[in-house]
């Protein structure tokens, strides 16, 4: 995961202090221990996260690719248009602070 800029709500993240190689999409294909598709597998990654509305938002200002933000997995530079989507619709819902 690319951090850009860190900001105050990282700290809350579920994320913190885990693998960061656990959230890049191409890993995540390949780990056997997590059953099931890769939306859903970076869903259970992200499950419960106190910060989903600031991750999404993060992911959308800084155009992140190939890694989980907000339970959404990004794929390379140029294959993102349906998951921004989706990070604009968790966004939107949480009211990033």
């Amino acid at each position: 995961m690319r951090v850009v800029t860190p900001e105050p709500w990282m700290a809350e993240a579920k994320c913190v202090g885990r693998d960061p190689n656990l959230y890049e999409t191409k890993k995540i294909r390949v780990n056997k221990r997590v059953p099931g598709s890769l939306r859903q597998q970076a869903y259970y990654l992200c499950r419960g996260c106190p910060v989903m509305a600031e991750c999404a938002d993060y992911a959308l200002r800084w155009k992140q690719t190939g890694v989980v933000h907000a339970g959404v997995p990004l794929g390379l530079a140029g294959e993102n248009a349906q998951q921004y989507a989706e990070l604009d619709s968790i966004r939107k819902k949480g009211k990033p602070r």
